[in-house]
């Protein structure tokens, strides 16, 4: 629906704002996705010996309603509002699933402390934590406001999602990338977008039976950027990293899923890596 207002809209200010609005859905979505797999993880303990693929994806017969009652109120109540966000109830099945493959019952209040644990995480990042942090821009009538985060490659090139590139070429939005504080309002240099490079092989207009993948996108700046003691240029992967190896991730995106919250201060949090198989 967001999409279809995008593209019906020619106001820029109600575009800016439906691209935000589209970018929030998505982030939150994946957020949603990861953190439910870091937590089913991070239980597996309190189980049967079940993967947890089967835990995220299957649907059991619910008898433990007890276990099931605590895990959802507290699920609602500190991290996801039902009535904000209908994406919620498509996951409710997996709190079935860890009720009836909990060894014993008394676990149940272990597995609501570690499931707040998760959810509600994150925190301010350090001063030369992630030196090569970038904001990719929109820019509006009143000035240019944060769309999506990158990281400084080199100095001509900035790394982010496909995604983040697709709208505003698309539709013909202004753009500018922005770096070197820790601060999104803050960040003393500029650069116009020279040039795009979308994956040849990503896909917008996902579906079930063909998700999104190569959701990559170069940006060449058209003013270099200059290393100092606080910007930097990011190491690239030699190769996939190993499942489960603590990886950071960084950027000024929505804090929330069932609302808007976006911070002023970078955001840092360290995740497990997720294996191909479980992210399908």
């Amino acid at each position: 629906m967001l999409q279809k207002k995008i593209e019906e809209t020619q106001d820029i200010t109600t575009k800016l704002r439906h691209v935000k609005e589209l970018e929030a859905l998505l982030n939150g979505r994946l957020y949603m996705d990861n953190v439910l797999y870091e937590y089913v993880n991070s239980i597996q303990h309190l189980m049967s010996n079940i993967a947890t693929n089967a835990i995220l994806h299957t649907k059991q017969e619910l008898n433990n309603r007890s276990c099931y009652r605590q895990l959802v109120d507290s699920f609602i109540e500190n991290c996801f509002a039902l009535n904000k966000n209908p994406y919620v109830l498509s996951k409710l099945h997996i709190f079935v699933n860890i009720c009836e493959q909990m060894r014993d019952s008394s676990d149940a209040d272990i597995a609501v402390n570690r499931l707040i644990q998760y959810f509600v995480g994150g925190r301010d990042a350090r001063p030369g934590e992630a030196p090569w942090q970038v904001s990719y821009r929109i820019v509006g009538k009143s000035g240019d406001s944060h769309m999506c985060g990158g990281s400084l490659i080199n100095a001509n090139w900035v790394i982010t999602a496909a995604h983040c590139c697709e709208i505003p070429l698309k539709h013909h939005i202004p753009e500018t990338i922005k770096w070197g504080s820790l601060k999104v309002n803050r960040l003393p240099f500029k650069s116009k977008v020279a040039k795009r490079i979308i994956h040849h092989k990503y896909n917008l207009n996902a579906t079930q039976n063909d998700p999104v993948s190569h959701d990559y996108c170069l940006i060449k700046l058209a003013t270099p950027a200059v290393q100092s003691a606080t910007v930097k240029f990011v190491k690239l992967a030699k190769g996939y990293p190993k499942t489960d190896k603590m990886v950071l991730v960084t950027g000024w995106g929505n804090t929330m899923v069932d609302g808007v919250k976006n911070p002023i201060d970078l955001q840092a949090a360290e995740l497990h890596v997720m294996d191909r198989k479980s992210c399908q």
